[in-house]
């Protein structure tokens, strides 16, 4: 019965592939683990010689099943660190997590670049639609607002902040969605159906919020 190995220090197993009372091969491995020992083990890939197949009832080059036994042999002795050797091995395990850290913060920042330039491009999209449909439809312009996902007409205006007053800055668009594509995107704190937004142009670009609508909705996570 082996031992539990609670260090999770190296140890030596035996294992071999039985069938039929037979043993087909043996093999010894290390490993912190039984399960360990075994993954890396190439036990399961027995070539079985011509004149032995037909005596262990094996299929030559084919599948078959086996009985794998795994025998614990006993730990290996942990190697011994000098002071000098174990003030290394901490100093290289620190400046591997420094580097791990800085990869980290680069990747973070690179998909934070990204996504604000992503937001800036969905933003810059809805206001052209906007205006384009304004000179058309008049106030009515949002509502041929599309979808950021697919080309549906949008049922939500994503803002950054939820609004205070009768308008929506437009500088607090973060995106559009229809009902099928409805979540929180990047930097969105609230969303406002389209339905309840008219756009007004005095000099000035607005979208205004119909009070009388249902307007501010719950902005659902991705």
């Amino acid at each position: 019965m082996p031992q539990q190995n609670k260090r999770r220090i190296n140890a030596r197993y035996k294992i071999t592939a039985i069938r039929d009372g037979k043993v087909l091969r043996s093999e010894e491995r290390e490993g912190r683990s039984a399960r360990e020992a075994a993954s890396g083990s190439t036990i399961f890939f027995i070539n079985v010689p011509d004149n032995a197949a037909t005596e262990l009832g094996v299929p030559y080059r084919q599948s078959f099943q086996a009985s794998i036994e795994i025998e614990w042999l006993g730990n290996l002795p942990r190697k011994k660190y000098t002071r000098e050797e174990r003030a290394a091995r901490a100093a290289a395990r620190e400046a591997a997590k420094v580097e791990r850290q800085k990869a980290e913060d680069a990747w973070s920042r690179k998909r934070e670049a990204e996504e604000e330039q992503a937001l800036l491009a969905r933003r810059r999209r809805i206001i052209n639609e906007i205006e384009l449909a304004f000179e058309k439809h008049n106030k009515d312009a949002m509502h041929f607002v599309v979808c950021d996902i697919c080309s549906k007409k949008a049922a939500y205006l994503l803002v950054a902040v939820e609004p205070e007053g009768s308008t929506i800055p437009f500088e607090h668009i973060t995106g559009a969605r229809c009902q099928d594509h409805y979540w929180r995107s990047f930097k969105t704190n609230a969303a406002v159906r389209c339905a309840s937004l008219e756009f007004f142009y005095d000099g000035v670009r607005q979208l205004y919020i119909n009070k009388q609508e249902s307007s501010v909705a719950e902005p659902k996570e991705a």
